[in-house]
């Protein structure tokens, strides 16, 4: 509601402002509904269609709203497209009071106040730096030096939660070495998505001259294949484990993005974008799916909502992240040359991001399937070895009972 009623003010940094609160309330909120389904639902094809249908709120969410958005800034003013989510979320905080079950009370634990405030500070420090770089220049003092800053911190971070912490943010027990290449993987898949949304968007408005309405009506098939990719996942998840579906959506990725980086300006929309657009959800929401599910059965049921919060933070990190490198490739690699080369060069360093991520996740099944058989193997001599125990016991019984 406050960011529409910036508009009565005039200041671009309050709006800023109330724009940040909006991303408090998204980082509040998925973890906690993500830590409340996982903990609901035991292990099993009903937790993973949950999670698959979870998953395919996004796509669909981000269609409603800019729908929304673009028609009311079009056809009426910018500050509707505020005020309409405000008036439909205020009725939802009203029917959550009372249809959302309240878990019970768990024991009060000591909050790692240093924890938080060197592990927030540093992601803050770093991503600032990251995304003023292209703007202001690496050149400029004050960028480097809070990514320094930011670096320096987060080290600290690392210490205190190992360290000093008697309950730390993140227990070393949940970062298992599955935990750290998932995060990894869908660090990689949401830095692409991030990087190819953006600047597809500014691909179609700047140099198709295509209106904000009509990007929308572009962009629908993201709904429609978006929610087919999460009913997929959770029917895939059952017949194969979810490492695979952490391929196939770094796959997507990567192909999705290798399609706009590659279609000229003067193009139809069905040859090269739609397929993009078709293709992408299933990055998104198979990336997503296989990262809670593999994440929510490896770790114990009171850390499913630090489990979604890791997911969820790693997520829209990278996403900001992703768009500073691409941003600061595109600027710097195509300062001489064309528009359309400045679009291509972002679009190229996603296409690395993801690639470096299907890249580590076949290794990591590999390495999965090899340790694997590696324990079944032992697991057998193990068996063989008692068995040919026995074989002596009973052979010297026999002996001792004929003698």
């Amino acid at each position: 509601m406050t960011a529409g009623l910036s508009s009565y003010t005039g200041s671009l940094p309050f709006f800023d402002i109330c724009r940040a609160v909006q991303g408090v309330a998204c980082a509040l909120m998925i973890p906690s509904s993500l830590a409340i389904l996982g903990g609901t639902y035991p292990s099993g094809k009903k937790k993973n269609l949950v999670f698959a249908l979870f998953a395919a709120c996004a796509p669909n969410g981000f269609l409603l709203g800019a729908v929304i958005s673009a028609s009311l800034a079009q056809e009426v003013v910018w500050m509707w497209a505020y005020y309409l989510p405000a008036m439909l979320t205020f009725l939802l905080v009203i029917a959550a009071a009372f249809i959302i079950p309240h878990s019970d009370k768990q024991k009060y634990q000591t909050f790692d106040l240093w924890g938080a405030f060197t592990g927030v500070t540093s992601l803050i420090l770093i991503n600032f730096a990251f995304n003023q770089g292209p703007i202001a220049g690496w050149s400029t003092p004050y960028v480097y030096c809070l990514l320094i800053a930011g670096i320096v911190l987060f080290i600290l971070f690392v210490f205190v939660e190992g360290n000093v912490a008697e309950h730390p943010l993140i227990p070393p027990s949940v970062l298992t070495f599955d935990a750290v290449i998932i995060l990894f993987c869908v660090a990689m898949g949401w830095a692409t998505f991030g990087i190819w949304l953006w600047f597809l968007v500014q691909f179609l408005h700047i140099l198709r001259h295509v209106t904000p309405l009509m990007t929308v009506a572009m962009l629908v098939p993201v709904g429609i294949t978006g929610t087919a990719a999460s009913l997929l996942a959770g029917v895939l998840v059952r017949k194969i484990h979810a490492s695979y579906l952490m391929v196939i959506s770094l796959a997507a990725f990567c192909a999705g993005t290798i399609i706009v980086a590659t279609m000229p300006v003067d193009q139809i929309y069905w040859a090269q974008t739609f397929v993009s657009i078709f293709i992408m959800p299933f990055g998104m929401d198979m990336n997503f799916t296989a990262a809670m599910i593999i994440l929510s059965d490896s770790i114990p049921k009171e850390h499913q909502g630090m489990a979604a919060s890791l997911v969820n933070t790693v997520l829209n990190y990278a996403v900001s992240i992703g768009l500073g490198v691409a941003g600061t490739v595109a600027i710097e690699v195509s300062a001489t040359t064309t528009e359309l080369f400045f679009f291509r060069c972002g679009w190229y360093t996603g296409i690395g991001f993801s690639g470096l991520g299907f890249l580590v996740a076949c290794v990591w099944i590999v390495v999965r399937t090899l340790n694997k058989k590696s324990k079944e193997d032992t697991a057998v001599k193990d068996l063989y070895y008692k068995f040919s125990q026995v074989k002596v016991l009973v052979k010297n019984a026999v002996n001792s009972n004929n003698n």
